[in-house]
């Protein structure tokens, strides 16, 4: 088995609690599974849905489920979305890959900017906007 899918698997274990490995009904665990397939796409796009079900003992057609939904159920539950980023960045760090979705890099740090260094981002987000806009005509 891959170790950079072990590697995930350790970290949402650690960080909710549970064995992904496991068969579990458990809200827990579901979400757990959720957050491990949503990490190991991200991370090893390489990978099919075949592989990253192997890893923790479910079909490819539950791996397609979790990724399907998974978005709006980040949307509605902060929980699942804050488990989600967390795990997403100590993978990152510990399988030294860097993110290319700069969208979601800024949602990650924007909570630990001050309320300036926020302001300075969106005005920047909105110059840049007001350039392309520019550019454009």
């Amino acid at each position: 088995m891959n170790s950079d899918l072990n590697q995930i698997i350790e970290v949402v274990n650690s960080i909710k609690d549970c064995d992904i490995q496991r068969k579990s009904r458990r809200r827990n665990s579901v979400d757990a599974k959720r957050i491990y397939t949503a990490v190991a796409k991200r991370l090893c796009p390489e990978k099919t849905h075949y592989q990253i079900g192997e890893a923790i003992n479910v079909s490819h057609c539950s791996i397609t489920h979790y990724i399907k939904n998974f978005e709006e159920l980040k949307r509605r539950e902060p929980n699942l979305r804050d488990a989600y980023k967390f795990c997403l960045e100590i993978c990152q760090n510990m399988l030294g890959k860097e993110s290319n979705n700069y969208m979601e890099n800024i949602i990650l740090a924007w909570q630990n900017l001050t309320m300036k260094q926020q302001k300075i981002v969106s005005d920047l987000a909105l110059y840049m906007l007001d350039q392309n806009k520019e550019i454009e005509h």
